[in-house]
């Protein structure tokens, strides 16, 4: 059976004890479970870089002590929280009993997008009392390419293996029904310039490059999208393209300002600003999606291709448009530290 530890701290700030934390990630049996305060942190031993996992866990009751739980209510996955597209649960089935003991069981997806230590959120909440929600922390060490195949843990099953990007530039785009191919000459041109973001179209896809970024930076690009990328769609007269709210946000890269269609003296074109985090290096690849307010299924594709340059690998000239608004901690560099992100009292 998995350890259990709990702690209790006031200012529920979620701290890692290094030694128990080192023999998590050194043993290869099964996933172990810590609590501290409002959060469950979840040790999954080491995954290898661009795998795809589908995880049982079993909670023990004894994890929820002490929260205060109303009568008769029980923990369900909260779905009013930003879905985490790294990270999901893809089964819930409630509170169960074995002839040992009481637990909670569910199966989670997880992505492990970069190597490193890893940390993915998600929320469960008392079906009772909204107010009583509580953090699940999976952490993973994960290995990069050539760094070996690691054992894994009970219960942690590979489904899948997703291409890397940056294996081919110039091939067609994976997950788009109509795919999009790169021109290299171009690409290559684009991402040497540095004047300006760029933007060619392909069938329902808008390919905006912004050439050099790098890597945990976030940036505000200022973009403006000229008329003639939108012809021979079909645009019902009168309609507007507007952002898309239907699909599944994107956590990477978002539109913070949609100033529609608007004119100057010399062309008609739509001003939008996008948020975007260079949240891993080499070729980087986001998705958004836009959508013509006369008509749902004339929908286009805006993806912002980046080259992110890694840490100590220089800092790029930032093109017109493109303005850095600050710098994320890598998880990795403070491994027995506070976990950032929460706030006291939450």
């Amino acid at each position: 059976m998995s350890q259990v530890q709990v702690e209790d701290q006031s200012d529920h700030h979620v701290r890692f004890d290094t030694a128990n934390l080192k023999d998590d990630f050194e043993s290869d049996s099964c996933v172990t479970y810590q609590r501290s305060g409002d959060t469950i942190i979840i040790s999954l031993g080491f995954l290898q870089i661009n795998h795809r996992y589908l995880i049982d866990l079993k909670f023990p009751l004894t994890l929820f002590e002490n929260i205060g739980t109303k009568p008769g209510g029980q923990f369900v996955p909260d779905i009013t929280t930003v879905p985490n597209l790294h990270c999901r649960i893809t089964e819930f089935s409630g509170l169960k009993h074995d002839d040992e003991h009481d637990f909670y069981e569910m199966k989670i997806e997880f992505f492990a997008y970069k190597e490193k230590l890893l940390r993915e959120v998600l929320h469960i909440v008392n079906s009772n009392n909204s107010k009583e929600v509580l953090k699940l922390i999976m952490v993973a060490r994960v290995l990069g390419k050539g760094k070996g195949t690691p054992m894994l843990r009970s219960g942690i099953h590979c489904i899948g293996v997703e291409k890397d990007d940056d294996e081919s530039e110039a091939s067609d785009f994976p997950g788009f029904d109509h795919h999009v191919r790169f021109d290299t000459a171009n690409l290559k041109d684009d991402f040497e310039s540095d004047s300006c973001v760029t933007y060619q179209r392909s069938g329902d896809t808008i390919i905006i490059s912004l050439g050099f970024l790098q890597i945990n930076h976030r940036y505000l690009i200022d973009l403006k999208f000229p008329l003639t990328l939108f012809e021979n769609i079909g645009t019902k007269p009168g309609g507007q393209f507007v952002p898309d709210i239907t699909t599944v946000p994107n956590l990477h890269c978002r539109i913070t300002e949609f100033s529609g269609l608007k004119h100057d003296d010399e062309r008609d074109f739509y001003e939008m600003k996008i948020e975007f985090f260079a949240y891993k290096e080499k070729l980087l690849r986001e998705v958004l999606h836009i959508v013509n307010s006369n008509n749902s299924k004339e929908v286009l594709k805006l993806m912002m291709v980046a080259r992110v340059l890694g840490k100590g690998k220089g800092t790029p000239m930032l093109r017109s448009g493109i303005h850095c608004i600050g710098e994320e901690k890598d998880d990795d560099e403070s491994e027995a530290s506070d976990f950032p992100g929460f706030g006291k009292g939450t």
